[in-house]
């Protein structure tokens, strides 16, 4: 005789749905919580790789600068956009970079080399391997503990002596050198370049200025160099390095969405050492 077919229990659809729905909960937590945590250290090392990038190219942008030609400024910038006023914080350094690594010659030492000629103003330096010095530069050097930027006029290669006769132009007075001998070469279109980070778009940006004026205050727009971080702040850093020290480059970074949030420090050694 055959016996009945006995289904489920509704005790036991129960309990059963009950189990399943514990363990979907837990699983979904599970896997919400890994995923979490995936993306928060995805977000943190993208952070870390892009500004240990950004460091590395301000270490060699600075590096090729005049030493102690740096100068840090913060403030507010304002606009108006469509009918509407508005405003951001900005932090920035400004330098003078030189042409390449190897922008600046020797002066020579002594008048029987040649050296400088005051009443002329004329130098005379010491020709360089890596690359030459045209009427479309500036020079800077060194004296009396500041730094003296002169447009070039003429430059006359004296082959036999293995010198550059440069003449400056006639815009200033012209003051000789005292304290070093290393004449930087400096870009007619880059005399100076600032590093600067604008709150209104949360991003480091690089620019190149032909006068200081117009590194007076962060630019609105261009200059990219990173965009992941929420905020920048720029800190002298006294030191042996040279008498500017090092600076010190504050990043923050947060990630609302995700709860994450967080402050990074790098410090460059600033400057050729003079």
């Amino acid at each position: 005789m055959r016996r009945p077919r006995r289904g489920f229990t509704l005790v036991e659809l129960v309990v059963t749905l009950v189990v399943l729905g514990a363990l979907s909960v837990m699983t979904t937590k599970f896997i919400s919580d890994g995923m979490t945590f995936y993306l928060e250290t995805t977000m943190v090392q993208k952070v870390n790789a892009d500004i240990g990038f950004v460091t590395l190219k301000l270490k060699k942008l600075f590096s090729n600068s005049v030493p102690n030609s740096m100068s840090i400024q913060s403030g507010t910038v304002s606009w108006n956009e469509g009918g509407k006023n508005y405003s951001a914080s900005y932090s920035q350094v400004t330098f003078v970079p030189v042409e390449s690594a190897f922008g600046f010659f020797y002066v020579a030492k002594d008048e029987k080399e040649g050296g400088f000629d005051q009443s002329q103003r004329v130098i005379y330096a010491v020709k360089s391997p890596f690359f030459s010095i045209d009427a479309n530069k500036y020079v800077a050097f060194n004296s009396g503990g500041s730094e003296h930027y002169y447009k070039v006029s003429k430059v006359e290669d004296l082959a036999s002596r293995n010198l550059y006769r440069i003449t400056l132009a006639n815009d200033g007075d012209f003051v000789p050198l005292s304290e070093t001998r290393r004449l930087y070469v400096i870009d007619k279109d880059r005399r100076f370049a600032t590093v600067c980070f604008n709150s209104s778009d949360s991003t480091l940006k690089l620019f190149y200025h032909q006068t200081i004026d117009e590194a007076a205050s962060c630019p609105l727009s261009g200059g990219n160099l990173t965009t992941n971080v929420t905020d920048v702040a720029f800190r002298r850093v006294e030191g042996s390095y040279n008498s500017f020290g090092e600076l010190e480059i504050l990043y923050s970074f947060n990630y609302p969405f995700l709860n994450v949030s967080g402050r990074l420090a790098q410090r460059i050694g600033v400057g050729n050492a003079p």
